[in-house]
C-alpha cells in the first residue's frame, strides 16, 4: 500500500504538470466556454467504464491467487483469456453505438451541446471516444499487474496518460484541428497506457501474447468469471455514473460559466483522487489472500486512509482556486463552495477505500453493488435539486452525502461483520 501511494505521489506532479499544460493549450486555443465542451466530451468515457463489463475484479482475483493452491496458474490464464475475448466484444459493440449516435446527430441532446456544435459534433465525438473504445481488452493488463502485486508498475506506467494527452492536444492545436476533436486527447492516454501495461503484464508471469487466443483449456473446477464481474460491473456502472452524471447536469441546469469552473475543479480533482484510490487498490490483493483474517490490515488501513485524505481535502482546498486561476490565464474562476466540495468527497472516498477492497469476494461484492445502486439512486435526483439552488457545487455536495450515507458506512458496518466471523 505505502509502494502503491509512494509511486503515485511521485508520478503526481507530472500528472498535475501535463493536465496544466492540456487545460492551459485548450483555453489558449478555444476559449474558457469551449473547454467546458471539450472537457465535458473528453471525460465522457468516464460514464461507460462498465464496458469493462466488471471483468477486471475476476482477473485480479485470479491473480492474487495464482500461487497460493495447486491449479492456481491455469485458473489465472483461463480468467485472462474468458476475459479479453469478452472485451473485445465490448469494444465492437460500443463503437457500433457510438458510430449509430453519431449518425444518428443525437449528441447535441444527449450532453446539452450548443447549436453551434451540432455540425462538428456528429463526427468529432466518435473520433474522440474511439481510443477508449479500442483500450478496452488490453486493460485486462492493468488488472493482471494489480493482482500480482505490481500496482506501483501501474501507476508509474499510468503518467504516460496525461503526458499523452498533452502531447495530442498540443499536435492538434498545432494542425487547426477542429476545438471539439482536442477532446480525444485524454482517450489517446488511456490506450497508450493500457497497451503498455498490457506488455508488462504478460512478460511480468512469462506467458505469450498470443495466450489470450488460444483454445479455453479443461479446468477441473468449471471457471465462472461472471460470478464476481456481474456485480463488479454494477458497481463500475453506479459510481461513475453518479459521479460523472454532475458535469451533464451542469451542462444543462448551469450556465457556461458554471460548467467551466466545474469542469477545471475536476480536471485536478481526478489526480488527487487517484493518489488515494491507488493506494487503497492496492489492498486487494492482500484481502483476497487474507479473507476474514484480514482485521489489522483493515483496521489499519482506514487510519491511514484518513489521514491520507484529510490531507489531501485541505491540500486541495487550498491549492485549486489560485492554480486554476492561473491556468486559465485568470479567465476561470473556481468559487469556494466547489472547492470545498471537492475536498470534502476526496475525504468521504478515502474512508471507504478499506472496506471496498476488502469486500470483494462473488457475495460481498454483490453487497456492493446494492450499496453503489443505491448511492446512485440518491446522489442523481439530489443534484438535480440542489444545482439549482446552490450552482456548480450541487452535484458534488450531492455525492458527498451518497456515498457517505450509501456506501462508506454501510461498507464499514458489513466489513466489521465479515471480519467478526458473520458468514459473507
Amino acid at each position: 500500500m505505502a509502494l502503491s501511494g509512494f509511486s503515485r505521489a511521485v508520478t503526481l506532479p507530472i500528472t498535475f504538470f501535463a493536465t496544466f499544460a492540456t487545460t492551459s493549450i485548450v483555453i489558449a486555443y478555444a476559449g474558457a466556454t469551449m473547454y467546458g465542451f471539450v472537457a465535458l466530451i473528453g471525460l465522457l468515457f468516464q460514464l461507460i467504464p462498465f464496458a469493462d463489463l466488471g471483468l477486471g475484479a475476476a482477473v485480479s482475483t485470479a491473480m492474487a491467487r495464482r500461487s497460493s493452491n495447486d491449479g492456481g496458474e491455469d485458473v489465472a490464464r483461463e480468467t485472462v483469456k474468458s476475459a479479453f475475448r469478452a472485451l473485445m466484444l465490448s469494444s465492437i459493440v460500443l463503437l457500433a453505438i457510438l458510430t449509430v449516435i453519431s449518425a444518428a446527430g443525437a449528441w447535441p441532446d444527449m450532453l446539452g451541446l450548443p447549436d453551434s456544435l451540432a455540425g462538428a459534433s456528429r463526427w468529432a465525438i466518435l473520433v474522440s471516444l474511439a481510443p477508449f473504445a479500442l483500450s478496452l481488452p488490453f486493460g485486462i493488463g492493468q488488472r493482471m499487474l494489480l493482482g500480482d502485486g505490481k500496482n506501483h508498475v501501474v501507476n508509474l506506467v499510468s503518467v504516460m496518460g496525461p503526458v499523452l494527452a498533452t502531447l495530442a492536444t498540443l499536435v492538434l492545436a498545432f494542425s487547426g484541428a477542429e476545438p471539439l476533436v482536442l477532446a480525444m486527447a485524454t482517450p489517446f492516454g488511456v490506450l497508450g497506457v493500457s497497451v503498455t501495461c498490457f506488455v508488462l503484464a504478460f512478460r511480468n508471469v512469462h506467458w505469450k501474447w498470443r495466450t489470450v487466443w488460444e483454445a479455453p483449456q479443461a479446468l477441473s473446477t468449471p471457471l465462472d468469471i461472471w460470478h464476481a464481474a456481474a456485480p463488479m460491473m454494477i458497481v463500475m456502472i453506479t459510481v461513475p455514473l453518479a459521479l460523472q452524471s454532475g458535469r451533464l447536469i451542469v451542462a444543462h441546469m448551469g450556465s457556461p460559466e458554471q460548467l467551466a469552473s466545474y469542469s477545471l475543479a475536476a480536471q485536478f480533482y481526478a489526480p488527487t483522487l487517484s493518489l488515494i484510490t491507488t493506494a487503497g487498490i492496492a489492498l486487494w490483493p492482500s484481502f483476497a489472500r487474507l479473507g476474514s483474517q484480514g482485521r489489522a490490515l483493515w483496521t489499519k488501513s482506514i487510519g491511514i486512509m484518513a489521514v491520507t485524505g484529510l490531507v489531501a481535502g485541505i491540500l486541495f482546498l487550498v491549492l485549486v482556486r489560485p492554480v486554476a486561476w492561473i491556468v486559465s490565464s485568470q479567465q476561470i474562476d473556481v468559487p469556494w463552495d466547489v472547492a470545498a466540495a471537492f475536498a470534502m468527497l476526496l475525504f468521504v472516498t478515502a474512508l471507504h477505500q478499506p472496506s471496498a477492497y476488502l469486500l470483494t469476494s462473488p457475495r460481498l461484492l454483490t453487497f456492493q453493488a446494492g450499496s453503489s445502486s443505491a448511492m446512485a439512486l440518491a446522489a442523481i435526483p439530489l443534484a438535480i435539486f440542489l444545482t439549482p439552488l446552490v450552482g456548480a457545487s450541487g452535484p458534488i455536495w450531492a455525492m458527498v452525502i451518497a456515498v457517505g450515507a450509501c456506501q462508506m458506512i454501510p461498507c464499514i458496518i458489513r466489513s466489521s461483520l465479515f471480519l467478526k466471523g458473520h458468514a459473507e
